[in-house]
């Protein structure tokens, strides 16, 4: 689907594949009994003197029923009961299954066997994508750029695809280095385009990789000292409380890139505040500007910024931190 002009990477694919379910008949087969060799005997002149056993009188306990899955929804929708794969995740979701929910989001959002509903179809999708799933928050980004179940919104979609970028999610780095060519949502930066363009290139994504030789190459760094700019935090917001993707406890960091006086690389830092005392507990030099830290999936207090560090690892625009804090685990689908 375009959206706004711009070629847009995307498939809204539902977990798993097309399952095909094969009955097996087991047992020996039934055979057609030769015809007897003579007549049978006359009836019996009376009645058998006793009368056959009356029946039970309640029938048999049905065994109980095994609760439905998320494998049994994708069975049901490759077999075309969509009705069926639809109150199952339906009822998944409600529970607090992730891949259900973004299984039922995609319904929803495609109209398959269901009326199309966009608003209730970006409601699923956040819900996954709000415990870490990254085609949940590329599917959240697609929503907000499109302006589909909302008013759009490009600046939070950059954010979304950012989230689901730095988990390696193809279509998302192509969708972000698109923003950043543009200057849509987030400041006009072709170095930060090229290095979107770059990683989903190597993902695999063709389009990304007609896109880098239009992309414009660096400036050479200056011998004057240049000034840097520093970057604007977007996730964690300042003094939210997030929930860390399980089972690793990976937490997402995303900033937006202004365009530097030439070649730059940033460096993330991330503290740790429970009790009061402040110590590192996750670092990373990066050119793109989002990136995945593992934390640990226990509750705390944190805080981190971004360094723009210069080409010569000499100068430095050195951003605020950013406190949050990390809530109970979240239940996972």
């Amino acid at each position: 689907m375009a959206i706004a002009g711009r070629r847009v990477v995307r498939s809204h694919r539902l977990l798993g594949g097309l399952v095909l379910l094969v009955a097996t008949l087991t047992g020996t087969a039934a055979q057609t009994p030769s015809p007897p060799s003579s007549p049978p005997s006359s009836p019996p002149s009376s009645p058998p003197s006793s009368p056959p056993s009356s029946p039970p009188s309640s029938p048999p306990a049905s065994p109980p029923e095994i609760p439905a899955n998320t494998a049994d929804g994708q069975r049901a929708f490759g077999a075309g009961d969509f009705a069926r794969a639809y109150a199952i995740w339906s009822n998944l979701a409600a529970h607090g299954d992730d891949l259900a929910a973004l299984n039922l989001a995609a319904m929803l959002d495609q109209g398959n066997g269901v009326a199309r509903d966009p608003v209730a179809a970006l409601r699923w999708y956040r819900t996954a994508a709000e415990h870490g799933l990254p085609q949940a928050e590329f599917d959240v980004g697609i929503m907000l750029d499109s302006g589909r179940g909302v008013d759009r919104d490009v600046a939070s979609a950059a954010t979304w695809y950012a989230r689901a970028a730095s988990h390696r999610h193809r279509r998302a780095q192509y969708n972000l280095g698109q923003l950043y060519a543009a200057g849509e949502g987030v400041p006009r930066n072709p170095e930060i385009a090229r290095v979107w363009y770059r990683l989903a290139a190597t993902n695999g994504v063709l389009a990304a990789a007609s896109k880098l030789p239009s992309a414009a190459k660096p400036p050479a760094q200056s011998t004057a000292a240049p000034v840097l700019d520093k970057v604007a935090p977007q996730y964690p917001p300042r003094d939210a409380q997030i929930t860390a993707s399980p089972p690793t406890g990976e937490v997402e960091f995303v900033w937006v890139a202004p365009p530097q006086p030439g070649p730059v690389t940033f460096f993330v830092e991330v503290d740790e505040t429970t009790g009061g005392q402040s110590r590192l507990v996750a670092s990373r030099y990066v050119a793109e500007t989002a990136v995945a830290l593992d934390l640990g999936t226990a509750p705390g207090t944190f805080t981190w910024r971004v360094y723009v560090v210069d080409q010569r690892h000499q100068r430095y625009a050195i951003g605020d931190w950013q406190p949050f804090s990390i809530g109970p685990p979240a239940s996972a689908g």
